[in-house]
């Protein structure tokens, strides 16, 4: 009896597992699925002191090609074919942003020289201070395009992408080692069951 109990929850275990994630028909729908924090897929840091706050979005394939289409009038085929395409690496979106209005964390308060030193670092270097930790495996960035605003929008962003394809049996670790703020190493978790939560768009 006590085996059969047993067999009966591993069972459902495993049912659990293998269960199909959700699904939208729509790609507005999948879009605010993907951005909504509550969902495990948008990570936060904010420091007060420095007026500084930071956001990770892991973007999935689907979600990524999208992003190239009218959610109006895309065609779900060519969408399909485009996030293939993606398919090959981990994206994640960094933003980096002022908790004050009007001000640009970027810029700061930097004589020209040293804001001009900043800005090349941004551009050109900083792909070095990312890694994704995958299981045992660490992986460097591969691309990191710094996305500048000019100080029209609060919002600094880079676009990450790490070498590897998708897969929703690890959870995942992005490390982001500052070396232009002075706030150290952050870490952010991304957990496996909410890569596996993600819905199927059809």
């Amino acid at each position: 009896m006590r085996i059969s109990i047993t067999l009966f929850f591993a069972f459902l275990i495993v049912l659990n597992s293998c269960k199909k994630s959700a699904k939208v028909t729509d790609a507005v729908s999948y879009l605010r699925y993907i951005e909504n924090k509550d969902n495990g897929l948008v990570k936060e840091y904010k420091n007060e002191e420095m007026g500084l706050q930071i956001k990770v979005q892991y973007k999935s394939p689907v979600y990524m090609a999208i992003k190239e289409f009218d959610t109006d009038n895309f065609q779900y085929d060519s969408m399909a074919v485009l996030a293939q395409e993606y398919d090959g690496a981990y994206h994640f979106g960094f933003k980096i942003s002022s908790a004050v209005n009007g001000y640009d964390v970027i810029k700061a308060k930097l004589p020209p020289k040293e804001y001009l030193d900043r800005i090349t670092y941004l551009s050109t270097e900083v792909s070095k201070d990312f890694k994704l930790v995958l299981g045992l495996d660490t992986l460097p960035c591969s691309i990191c395009h710094f996305e500048r605003t000019f100080n029209i929008s609060p919002h600094n962003e880079f676009i990450l992408v790490f070498p590897g394809r998708i897969t929703s049996e690890e959870n995942a670790k992005l490390i982001y080692d500052d070396k232009i703020f002075g706030i150290g190493k952050l870490e952010f978790d991304f957990k496996r069951k909410h890569f596996k939560n993600i819905p199927d768009l059809i």
